[in-house]
């Protein structure tokens, strides 16, 4: 925690100060160790909930689900604040902790493999700074291929530094290709680098759509 934020750790004063350092550190990780189980067990209960009340009302079970989700969601990021907050040796702003619960919270829900969470610093990194250049250039700067009834453009060649996700006007034509580049000319690194690990049976792309230039099919929204 201390790399995380950048903190020098406190210079220790014997060896009894280093136990109790360490042994607060183990409580607080055991600690939140205990309340994942605790959320386990809850979310056990609100699925029997659930499904008693989906089998007596309309749409209950679906509605359940929700909360299900809702309160696991929670739990995990308020876990997660926790070990942010006091396990490093200053007490960082709350502000900060919950950004950094709720970026972890996506790689708990969704991470695959435990080696994905090594991109966790790059992402707390890129990703604010990558939206923003999307999410402003991608709107401003640029040409079009398709009248989208939008602001959105392709902004060559800063799209190799973002790879492929300048390719904005072409993302809001076909949303759901997984290559952004419509044209000849057009190079989507990204999905270049899907097509090498789709062949080596590491990813399956699904979708069947693709951009093209001009558009000969509708979109899909």
């Amino acid at each position: 925690m201390n790399t995380i934020w950048n903190v020098e750790p406190k210079k220790t004063g014997g060896i009894m100060t280093m136990i109790k350092d360490r042994f607060l550190s183990f409580a607080m990780v055991f600690g939140v160790g205990f309340l994942l189980l605790v959320s386990l067990v809850l979310d056990a209960a609100v699925a029997a909930a659930g499904k008693f009340v989906g089998d007596r009302l309309p749409g209950g079970e679906a509605l359940w689900q929700g909360v299900q989700l809702v309160v696991s969601l929670a739990v995990i990021t308020l876990l997660f604040a926790l070990i942010f907050r006091f396990l490093p040796d200053i007490h960082p702003t709350w502000r900060d902790v919950w950004f950094g619960a709720i970026y972890t919270l996506f790689y708990v829900k969704f991470a695959t493999h435990g080696w994905q969470y090594a991109l966790l610093p790059f992402h707390f990194l890129m990703g604010p700074i990558h939206g923003a250049i999307v999410n402003w250039c991608g709107h401003k700067y640029g040409y079009r291929n398709f009248d989208n009834g939008d602001l959105s453009r392709n902004t060559l060649v800063f799209d190799f530094l973002t790879s492929g996700e300048l390719f904005q006007n072409n993302h809001h034509k076909f949303g759901m290709s997984p290559d952004f580049a419509a044209r000849w000319f057009e190079i989507d690194p990204t999905w270049q680098v899907m097509r090498v690990l789709a062949k080596a049976g590491v990813i399956e792309i699904a979708t069947p759509q693709r951009a093209v230039y001009p558009a000969t099919v509708p979109a899909a929204s």
